[in-house]
């Protein structure tokens, strides 16, 4: 009976340090792309800012904000401006951009692996765009390659 339990207190703790994310683990650039030019470019650079690109087909709407933790496995990216740009294959990160106010996004996240091979699973909690519940802005799953 004891060993059945000192198993379950160590699979329990083995399985809350999985579920701990570590900002520094979510650095670099992810990638999700579909047929047809469509899917998801996440930017997580070094200073917390962020630029999250969804590919609609002939266009891509372009979000630049800075991210921070919340809770053991959440990161929230505090969105300061976007645009829509018609050019997917390489968008212009550099002007055409509108300024936004409450606008963010929260998700749930994992990164499983390391280096190249990694993969990030993104879940989203709370989408909010100018203030509106933008809920089915992006899938219930986002799971995003290193690149």
């Amino acid at each position: 009976m004891r060993r059945i339990v000192v198993v379950l207190i160590l699979f329990m703790a083995l399985g809350a340090q999985a579920d701990t994310l570590k900002l520094d683990s979510v650095f670099g650039s992810w990638q999700l792309m579909y047929r047809g030019n469509y899917g998801y470019a996440f930017h997580f650079f070094p200073d917390y800012r962020t630029v999250i690109m969804v590919y609609l087909g002939n266009h891509a709407v372009v979000f630049k904000g800075v991210y921070t933790s919340e809770e053991d496995s959440r990161v929230r990216v505090n969105v300061y401006e976007m645009k829509d740009d018609m050019n997917p294959s390489s968008p212009d990160l550099a002007g055409g951009f509108q300024k936004v106010a409450s606008t963010y996004f929260l998700f749930g996240a994992s990164v499983n692996g390391s280096g190249r091979g990694a993969e990030m699973s993104l879940y989203p909690v709370r989408v909010i765009i100018d203030g509106n519940n933008s809920e089915g802005y992006f899938e219930p799953e986002i799971r995003l390659q290193r690149n």
